[in-house]
């Protein structure tokens, strides 16, 4: 409460009913006392605060006296009208025009509890007397009414208004009481500013303020006749550029480690599924199945695992952006979370950088991000940490709340497990009801149900949804009867929304399109119809057609993946219906929605008086759940039994067995993390309660500011942290990610099945005929180069005699592997001429037979050889069974991810040196049998062999694709010339593979053809690299002979680089719609179809 000052001397003009003054009423909730009074000059005692109830004008004015006693004498000079009225608006009748009005003075003395009245009938010495003793010179008033009463009123009201705040302390007016709910990150401070009371609440980077401030209303002097107002203001924390670039600094590296952690979790499921795949293959053959099922079962855990922590990561980087609120509320306190985020963030990477640079290092930043990338990878470890720790604590402490009797620990452990099992199995109806403002309290949101009866027939709520019906039902068949039983009445389980009773409003002002398509459909939230604030139809009927729209475009999405990914006519229409009938009913009940806010509208708006104060009108979407359903205690044991054993117990011990120690670890942790989500989370108890337990809605008030719910600021932080940290890992959250996880997994477990249903990927069933042909004659030629010459198109200069000297040799050498075995021999004599290159194709075979650690490789790749000058050419295949599809994604899943995530991100380049550390630490996830399968070790070996040998005085490796990317890691292993088509690179991922290599290991052995718009070749970047044309239409780019199409390489390079002796295939112009070559023999001139055979594509 303000210190309460009196000035010297006031005028004021008052007014109070007397019939309730008479009676004793209270005047701002305080009950009145009725002492003696004497009107001339006797003393009128009464305690401090308490007046006497009496029937003449004045007397009314000394109750107003004794509310507020002041520390020193003080004489107001007042007003009575002497017709007896009271000349107050709309209080008391006015005084008759042209009354005589007469002057009072009171003295209210300091050490007294007395009042001193005078009136007319004194004599004016004695009033005079007495003011003077009090240090004021009031005069007798004597006015006529009229135009100096109006003169007289307009003074009094400047008088006051100048002391407005002070003089309303003095008259005990209620003030607001402003209330922090815990769904704030920090409780608000109050501070006294500028006479007034002012709030003030932390936002991200501003403070929202809260101002008091009182007016008096027109005529008023006592308490009732004042308004207090609330201004709110936004004010910056700070404008200075320096703060929002280190808020750019932390939210760029949380987001990097968000980042990293998903690309981890994505890593950890391809290796999972890969090691499936070939366990599996395995097991067809070996009929050992311990290690397939070990695995397998190990998925679930995994799955749920990684989807937690990555709930955990999105909150992190949230709180960072939104500066660290959540862990201020970890306890640490503000000075120590700011000093510890300020050193995690900014001090050791500091630190790093003068130390890097004082040893003058020549990896200065690439020293600084790893140290930066550590020290806040640390940091979010220990937030992590505290999380669940809090999580798991806090959910214990509600559960002692809820039995209302001490417990053990291992007590409250198995009630909790047992407990959120029953919950899980249980059957529940989930129902989205709709509630007029009129009939229900919007602000006792938990106490509304559809239930209620007390309710007339048409303020009952309407149910639009119901979820859970399908299991529900199945809980209710007659043959599960004896392990799940019915529950006379159905128990009520709170939503996050009914325990927290804080709800979303859309108004005219608040909605939005994007906060329309991007809200939550399991949120509770009000839609204003009627009022001021009331969502107009131009909205209403915008929130129907985004709906709408989005159904839309979500079908043609689909539509347009299955068309790009060139899927059979019959698969799309298949496909596109199934998702069309999925969304019918969810479109139908957002139409009957879409309905009754429409009709909603109109209604208001038809009874819309135009008053800005007129009642606002609302409808409550409001989710309610209820379970009718539970199992019997006997069934949820066996099923946690059965849980444990199944999901936790046999995978670790595959795991262990495997001595794959790391994943054990792994294992581990994701299992706790699943664990402690689902079985010891506090949302399942709060469900039951429908609020935080003992730390129940009571509002106390305090000086410094009100906490909602909370006993003192203790409780406010703790039931503040629990909400957050719930908030953070909620079903919105883990959705989202368990939909991208899944999206993942789902691609990785379709490619293979289809690798495993193709039998491993057997050259023999997955073999094409060849569809690369040649005229009958080989006497058609690019003959002029078609642009400037291209000083690559002679890749060996050194040596003019060389069999392998043109680019063309490479493309051609990288496309024969796709062939049949039969046909490599015939296509070779066509290219190089008769008897000069020659297929080996035992090579692989021999190599194999040495080296049985490769027996089982699924790696394919030829060996032609040139006698003319004894020289040799490796060629690995490219891309062609599903297990290939898995080696691509195993060797270059994390460089394609990170430089998709580099791209997205504001000077991305930047990270390139933390790129290069997380996609090396990704790859410490391979596991044993990952590594053996890999294609690459085998290729490196198989050219040491050669070299080894002795048979070849120069060696070379080329390959497209896949088949390019393994040729370019083998030949800087070896330190062998490779050229790679359309391959991926490993510039990124150079320390992934073993042996390492190195840039210069890159730079000076390998050479890379990139076809324009061709994605493949961007990833893991390059360093020597040969751009060539891609001239397929924009909307072909993806297709089989597109640009990443090898025989249309081929095609541009004959066709850019101009007449080398090596013939033009007849697909440059039949299928890629290259110009006719010329015929240069001098020969009949014939067209360039006629001397074609007729192709037969793949």
């Amino acid at each position: 409460m303000m210190k309460k000052e009196f000035v010297s001397e006031k005028r004021l003009r008052f007014g109070v009913d007397q019939d309730k003054a008479a009676e004793g009423k209270a005047i701002n909730g305080k009950p009145m006392k009725t002492p003696a009074l004497s009107t001339r000059g006797a003393s009128l005692a009464t305690a401090p605060a308490t007046v006497a109830s009496v029937a003449s004008d004045y007397d009314i004015f000394l109750k107003f006296l004794a509310t507020a006693p002041s520390k020193k004498k003080e004489v107001f000079k007042v007003e009575v009208g002497a017709s007896g009225g009271i000349d107050k608006k709309d209080k008391a009748p006015a005084e008759t025009k042209g009354a005589k009005r007469t002057s009072f003075a009171v003295s209210l003395p300091s050490n007294e509890n007395k009042i001193k009245v005078f009136d007319d009938e004194d004599d004016e010495e004695q009033v005079e007397e007495e003011m003077s003793s009090n240090a004021t010179i009031p005069t007798p008033i004597s006015k006529e009414d009229g135009d100096e009463e109006k003169e007289e009123t307009g003074r009094i009201s400047e008088s006051l208004s100048s002391e407005t705040f002070e003089d309303s302390t003095d008259l005990d007016i209620p003030h607001p009481n402003f209330s922090d709910h815990y769904s704030l990150y920090s409780s608000s401070s109050f501070v006294k500013f500028r006479s007034g009371n002012v709030h003030i609440h932390n936002q991200p980077g501003s403070q929202i303020i809260l101002e008091e401030s009182v007016t008096e209303l027109e005529g008023g002097g006592l308490a009732d006749d004042y308004q207090v107002n609330i201004t709110v203001k936004r004010s910056n924390n700070s404008s200075h550029v320096g703060y929002y670039i280190l808020k750019a600094i932390y939210s760029g590296i949380a987001i990097f480690i968000g980042g990293f952690v998903f690309i981890f979790s994505v890593g950890l499921l391809l290796f999972l599924i890969s090691d499936l795949a070939h366990q599996a293959n395995d097991a067809f053959t070996s009929k050992i199945l311990f290690p397939f099922f070990g695995t397998l079962l190990s998925v679930p855990v995994f799955f749920d695992g990684l989807t937690q922590i990555m709930a955990l990561i999105t909150g992190f980087v949230m709180d960072v952006f939104a500066g660290n609120p959540l862990l201020q509320l970890f306890g640490w306190g503000s000075v120590a979370t700011n000093w510890v985020t300020f050193v995690a963030f900014i001090g050791v990477s500091v630190i790093a950088l003068i130390g890097s640079l004082m040893a003058r290092s020549q990896q200065v930043w690439q020293i600084t991000l790893v140290t930066s990338f550590i020290s806040v990878s640390t940091l979010f470890i220990v937030f992590a940490t505290i999380t669940v720790y809090l999580r798991v604590t806090s959910c214990l402490n509600l559960v002692q709340e809820f039995r209302r009797r001490k417990m053990s620990f291992s007590y409250k452990v198995k009630f909790v497990i047992v407990t959120s099992a029953r919950s899980q199995l249980s059957g529940k109806k989930q129902d989205l009801y709709i509630y007029e403002s009129d009939a229900y309290d919007l602000k006792e949101v938990s106490s509304m149900t559809s239930t209620d009866n007390s309710l007339p027939n048409n303020a009952q709520p309407i149910r639009y949804i119901s979820r859970g019906q399908l299991y529900l039902r199945l809980t209710q068949l007659r043959i599960l009867s004896r392990i799940f039983e019915t529950l006379e009445v159905p128990q009520r389980r709170f939503t996050q929304d009914e325990i927290n009773g804080n709800l979303t409003f859309f108004t005219k002002n608040s909605w939005s399109l994007e906060g329309t398509f991007c809200r939550l459909r399991n949120q509770s939230y009000v839609s204003v119809v009627g009022g001021e604030a009331a969502m107009t139809h131009q909205q209403v009927l915008s929130s129907t057609i985004c709906y709408f729209l989005s159904v839309i475009m979500y079908v043609l999405l689909v539509a347009a993946i299955l068309v790009w990914v060139q899927a059979p006519p019959v698969m799309i229409i298949v496909i596109i219906s199934l998702y069309i009938v999925f969304w019918v009913r969810k479109m139908r009940r957002g139409a009957k929605i879409s309905k009754k806010l429409s009709e909603s509208v109109d209604h208001y708006e038809q009874l819309n008086t135009g008053d800005s104060n007129e009642k606002a009108h609302g409808l409550l979407h409001k989710w309610e759940c209820y379970t009718i359903t539970r199992p019997t205690m006997a069934f949820t044991v066996v099923y946690l039994i059965f849980q444990v054993l199944v999901f936790f117990i046999y995978p670790l011990t595959f795991l262990c067995a495997s001595k794959n120690i790391a994943g054990a670890l792994v294992f581990i942790g994701m299992a706790w993390m699943s664990f402690q989500k689902r079985l010891l989370d506090p949302a399942q108890v709060l469900e039951e309660l429908g609020s935080f337990a003992s730390l129940g809605k009571v509002m106390v008030q305090s000086e410094s500011a009100g906490l909602l719910g909370s006993t003192n600021m203790q409780d406010w932080n703790y039931k503040a942290r629990l909400y957050h940290i719930q908030n953070m890992s909620n079903d919105a959250s883990r959705m989202i990610w368990s939909r991208a996880l899944g999206s993942f997994m789902l691609l990785f477990v379709v490619v293979a099945v289809v690798a495993v249903a193709a039998a491993g990927g057997s050259e023999s069933s997955n073999a094409n005929d060849p569809w690369l042909t040649f005229p009958s004659t080989n006497t058609y030629f690019y003959k002029e180069p078609q642009s400037a010459a291209n000083p690559m198109c002679r890749l060996d200069t050194t040596d003019p005699t060389s069999s392998i000297q043109y680019l063309a040799d490479y493309v051609f050498l990288a496309n024969i592997p796709y062939f049949k075995h039969e046909t490599l021999q015939p296509l070779l004599d066509t290219w190089f001429g008769e008897s000069e290159a020659i297929y080996n194709e035992g090579a692989q075979l021999e190599f194999r037979e040495i080296h049985a650690e490769f027996s089982k490789s699924l790696a394919s790749y030829e060996l032609v050889t040139f006698p003319s000058d004894s020289s040799a050419a490796v060629v690995v295949r490219g891309t062609k069974t599903p297990f290939d599809y898995l080696a691509d994604a195993k060797l270059w899943y994390s460089s394609a991810l990170f430089q998709l995530f580099r791209g997205a991100i504001p000077f991305g380049g930047a990270f390139n040196p933390l790129i290069r550390f997380s996609v090396s630490a990704l790859s410490l996830l391979e596991t044993a049998i990952i590594k053996k399968v890999a294609y690459y070790p085998e290729t490196t070996k198989f050219i040491e062999y050669l070299k080894d040998s002795g048979k070849y005085n120069n060696i070379v490796i080329t390959g497209h694709s896949l088949g390019g990317g393994v040729a370019i890691i083998s030949g800087a292993q070896t330190h062998t010339k490779a050229v790679g088509l359309s391959a991926p690179n490993t510039v990124l991922g150079r320390d992934t593979v073993t042996p390492k290599i190195t840039l210069d290991d890159l730079e000076k052995y390998t050479f890379n053809i990139i076809p324009e718009r061709d994605i493949f070749p961007v990833i893991g970047d390059n360093l020597n690299a040969e751009n060539i044309k891609c001239r397929a239409r924009v909307m072909d780019t993806f297709s089989l002979d597109g640009c990443h199409a090898c025989g249309r390489s081929l095609c541009e390079i004959l066709y850019i680089c101009g007449t080398v002796a090596r013939p033009v295939p007849c697909e440059c112009v039949s299928m890629f719609e290259y110009p006719e070559p010329v015929e240069i023999s001098g020969g009949e001139a014939k067209n360039f179809a006629q001397v074609c055979p007729i192709i037969v594509p793949p």
